[in-house]
């Protein structure tokens, strides 16, 4: 390469050094940062003004500080998200790229106009700012070209990126907020975790609103202000509540307004030259707006299907109901822009101050109370609840009735006053209320945030005092004010008088407090007894006095229950005089002393004395100790307190499952029989063996498993002649898989009337008495548990019958369906179904009438069953085909049952009862067997009938299918009559 060569390219060199000089990063240039980021220094508070220019487009957002929000001219409220995305791409202008000092912006696109007031400045600074987006030739994409920004305070042209005249270019209508009013939503805070049905999903977000119409010629105006989210009334009539449905309403309304369409329209005919309603908030920073409501502006009716209402009956048809949504002209204060807005939540706003207002005194919920102070005069009662139970803390400390303080509690929360019954700006004076001597107040403890899991919601607290003035005796009411309010309501007395009860009306009336595991011992002193329980230590109950007896464990525990949870009938004085322990309530000498001994050894004894009787009411006199209020309990406490000892014993003789009882045996002076139980069940053993009819041996061993007393009548028996023990009228042995006995011994009838014995244990003294059941149930003989179904025979089985006695010999033989009988006298005929359908029957569920005898040392004579008078042979086929006969031998009647008669089948042990109606089958002669029908005709083939004698001559004949009489006299006869 020659030196020519080598010049010309370092000529070229340094050209394009200059020019990448003058075109690299400003960063790498040492600028001043506020040449490249021109807003560096103004914050977003800091801004009061913005105005963008476009042509004749001109769009001013404004705001005198930094926490009121940003409005456009006339105060009308703003898009905030949008105003702040413009102020956010305002202030983080910055350039990469040297600032351009020689180029001009000859014809701006977009002109920005910003104020701003530093801290603790009193004066505004003002910077202008011109964009302009580069000129693109045809080849040139022009969303990739640069943007210019001059700032002619500083006489910069700062290059910017592409597309950022189209961000900040918007109209006005772009950051107009339609919605006048700004709402935050609501979180749903109740327990249940829903809104009140009052409640929309936003409310209200201000500081105050005041409302203001004129309707029909009646002025109403009203303030409310919120105090830390409490919103109450603030005039006319002074500080008070709002109603929560008519506030939730009220606050949900507001936020609902927007500006749904703007119109142009005179302002008088709009009605918003004078118009009749106004509406004023106070926003959160202080600033106002004032929305003025006029005529309707016009109506849209349309129809919907109304829901049906719970409880109608299915198949009603569906009910229309026709909506009328009515809107009206509205607009700004100081803003010219007419708009309409929609007037159905209208009515919740402009309401009339008994509407909004809360005719409760107070909002208190009984359950969030924790004290109650109730100031009489000089006298005071105070009630706090610890660990959810209420107690008296003064003038005496004993534990609280919560149903006497909730009774109070709920009237509180209940007390209401409306219209007339609301005394606004009153004279406390004449309601004694200046200085008033009576009042409640009740200390709150309510939670704060709404309920989240896993964390402990927050509680706060706070008082309600309601001061008590002078009563109206003829309307029965009372004024009572709340203290912080200055309104005085007329309300029910009965408030007075709950809160003028003495303080031994709200103790609680479970005097011993106690919980049945906390009582371990019970002594209890009558007149004519002296009784002691303990608890083992495997927590059973064991009398200590008198010794030696069992008792029903379940018995002392019931009485230790009742103990523990019963209730004070009533109190009756707090401080009784000696002589009135003695002479009115009879507490010197009690009836009964009652101690109760406790679980904790180092707890005292708790002692209650009773005295005399409440008469003529129920109830007897109490006290506990000796000291405290005296009271009334319950006659039927007393009466359990005064059970003798009898009382307490176990009323099962034993207890035993059926299978634990291997034998049974029962001794009576008629004889004595055994039962055994084996694997295949219950038999009889002695004297006889059998098995014995199930359903009958069910219903003895319900009894002999587990007998009962009805009652007890001495706890020894030293008297056994007294009470027929000597000579026992039946014993009952039972022995169990371990081979132990127990015998219960049945003595003399205590009742003839109700059929009762006494009973004792054989090796035990207490002296008991059943009841007429069980004595019946096991006053049996082995017979009687016999099953009384001798016979069952299927009758079709059965082929023939002999029957022969001293007057009757007949065999009665099935031939296919037909029965025939054969007689010696009367030769061979077809036998009357009838007759031997209930001979059929009979051995088909054949039952005798009871048991006589049973097994080979039965005296059969005895029974006449040696000759027996009636024998009657059965053939029939088993279950095999086979053919097999029995033979049913009658005998004698039976002694005191007219005619019924002994019988037995021929070969088997049983000696048993038939029936008198049994029996007249069984011994019928032949001739109840001949056939009942005479004459066997078709009513088809009947032709004529005659009949002549006594009653007269008379002949009917039948012709093509009709009747009629040819004598007497010739007629047509009765063709229904005749063919029945």
């Amino acid at each position: 390469m020659n030196w020519k060569t080598t010049l010309v390219l370092g000529f070229f060199v340094g050209v394009l050094a200059m020019f990448w000089l003058d075109r690299r990063p400003a960063q790498e240039q040492s600028l001043d940062k506020t040449d490249l980021a021109p807003l560096e220094n103004i914050r977003a508070t800091h801004l009061r003004k913005i105005e963008i220019v476009k042509g004749n487009q001109i769009v001013k957002l404004e705001r005198s500080s930094e926490n009121e929000a940003w409005s456009l001219p006339g105060k009308w409220p703003t898009r905030t998200s949008e105003v702040n995305k413009i102020v956010d791409l305002l202030l983080g202008i910055r350039s990469r790229f040297t600032p351009i000092k020689e180029k001009v912006l000859n014809n701006p696109e977009l002109i920005i106009k910003l104020a701003w007031q530093k801290p603790n400045s009193q004066t505004l600074e003002n910077i202008t700012l011109e964009f302009e987006a580069d000129s693109a030739t045809d080849s040139e994409n022009k969303f990739s070209l640069p943007t210019f920004l001059r700032i002619p305070e500083k006489n910069l042209v700062l290059r910017l990126g592409p597309g950022l005249v189209a961000s900040l270019d918007h109209p006005a209508d772009f950051f107009q907020q339609r919605r006048l009013f700004q709402g935050e939503r609501l979180v749903a805070t109740s327990k249940e975790g829903s809104l009140s049905s009052s409640q929309k999903n936003e409310k209200l977000l201000a500081k105050s609103v005041s409302v203001n119409f004129d309707i029909e010629g009646k002025q109403t105006s009203f303030n409310l202000v919120n105090n830390a989210d409490d919103w109450q009334l603030a005039n006319p009539v002074g500080k008070d509540n709002l109603d929560p449905k008519a506030r939730d309403a009220f606050l949900g309304a507001i936020p609902d307004l927007w500006a749904e369409k703007f119109v142009t329209q005179d302002l008088a005919k709009a009605g918003l030259a004078k118009p009749e309603r106004t509406l004023l908030v106070t926003r959160n920073d202080g600033s106002t707006i004032t929305l003025l409501i006029g005529n309707v502006s016009s109506t849209k009716t349309s129809k919907k299907i109304r829901p049906p209402v719970p409880g109608t009956p299915p198949g009603m048809p569906p009910q229309e109901e026709t909506i009328i949504q009515e809107m009206r002209f509205a607009k700004i204060l100081d803003n010219d822009q007419i708009f309409e807005i929609n007037g159905d939540g209208l009515k919740n706003i402009f309401v009339s101050v008994d509407q909004i207002r809360d005719p409760m005194l107070a909002r208190i919920n009984a359950a969030d109370a924790i004290k109650c102070e109730i100031q009489q005069g000089s006298t005071s009662l105070s009630l706090v609840k610890k660990e959810g139970r209420w107690k008296i803390e003064s003038p005496v400390q004993a534990d609280a009735d919560p149903e006497k303080v909730n009774e109070l509690l709920t009237k509180l929360s209940t007390l209401e006053a409306r219209g007339a019954d609301i005394i606004d700006n009153p004279k406390l004076a004449d309601f004694a209320l200046e200085k008033p001597e009576n009042k409640i107040t009740i200390t709150l403890e309510e939670e704060t945030k709404p309920l989240a899991k896993d964390k402990v919601p927050e509680k706060k607290t706070r008082s309600v005092t309601y001061f008590l003035g002078k009563k109206d005796a003829k309307a029965k009411k009372l004024y009572v004010a709340v203290d912080g309010f200055p309104r005085v309501n007329f309300v029910e007395e009965v408030v007075a008088t709950l809160a003028a009860r003495p303080a031994m009306a709200y103790r609680g009336k479970r005097i011993l407090d106690l919980a049945t595991t906390d009582i371990n011992a019970i002594n209890i002193k009558t007149k004519s007894s002296d009784i002691s329980f303990s608890k083992a230590p495997e927590g059973k109950w064991v009398i200590l006095n008198p010794k030696g007896v069992e008792i029903d464990d379940p018995k002392v525990s019931q009485l230790a229950n009742s103990l523990s949870t019963f209730e004070v009938a009533e109190f009756l004085e707090e401080l009784p005089t000696k002589e009135d322990l003695v002479s009115k309530y009879g507490l010197d000498k009690p009836i009964v002393t009652l101690e109760i001994g406790l679980a904790d050894a180092k707890k005292p004894l708790k002692k209650m004395i009773i005295g005399k009787p409440l008469a003529p009411k129920p109830g007897f006199f109490a006290r506990l100790n000796t000291e405290g209020p005296v009271f009334v309990i319950g006659n039927d406490l007393v009466a359990s307190l005064q059970k003798e000892t009898l009382s307490y014993l176990p009323q099962d003789f034993w207890k035993l499952l059926s299978n634990e009882i291997t034998t049974v045996k029962i001794n009576r002076p008629a004889g004595e029989f055994s039962l055994e139980r084996g694997e295949a069940g219950w038999k009889i053993s002695a004297p006889f063996t059998a098995t014995p009819f199930a359903e009958k041996m069910e219903e003895l061993a319900k009894e002999f498993v587990s007998p009962k007393a009805d009652s007890f009548v001495a706890l020894d028996s030293k008297e056994d002649a007294k009470f027929g023990f000597d000579k026992p009228f039946l014993q009952l042995t039972v022995t169990d898989k371990d081979k132990k006995e127990k015998t219960l011994l049945l003595g003399k009838i205590v009742s003839e009337e109700a059929g009762t014995r006494y009973a004792r244990l054989k090796d035990k003294a207490p002296i008991a008495i059943v009841n007429s059941a069980f004595v019946k149930a096991v006053d049996v003989d082995a017979l009687d548990l016999l099953d009384p179904l001798v016979m069952k025979q299927d009758p079709s089985k059965i082929k023939s019958f002999k029957i022969e006695s001293s007057t009757n010999n007949i065999n009665i033989i099935r031939e296919g369906e037909t029965w025939k009988v054969n007689e010696p006298k009367a030769g061979a005929f077809n036998a009357e179904p009838e007759a031997v359908f209930s001979l059929q029957s009979l051995w088909f569920n054949l039952r005798a009438d009871g048991f006589s005898a049973y097994g080979p040392k039965a005296e059969v004579a005895t029974f006449g069953l040696d000759k027996p008078s009636t024998k009657i042979d059965i053939k029939l086929s088993n279950e095999m085909g086979k053919e097999e006969s029995k033979t049913l031998e009658i005998g004698t009647e039976v002694k005191g049952k007219s005619g019924s008669k002994y019988a037995r089948f021929k070969g088997e042990p049983a000696v048993f009862n038939l029936p008198a109606a049994t029996i007249l089958i069984l011994e019928r002669t032949y001739l109840a067997y001949v056939p009942r029908e005479i004459l066997k005709l078709k009513s088809d083939d009947v032709e004529s009938m005659t009949r002549t004698g006594i009653p007269g001559e008379l002949e009917i004949n039948r012709k093509n299918e009709v009747w009629s009489l040819s004598k007497p006299k010739v007629e047509i006869a009765d063709d229904r009559t005749l063919n029945d």
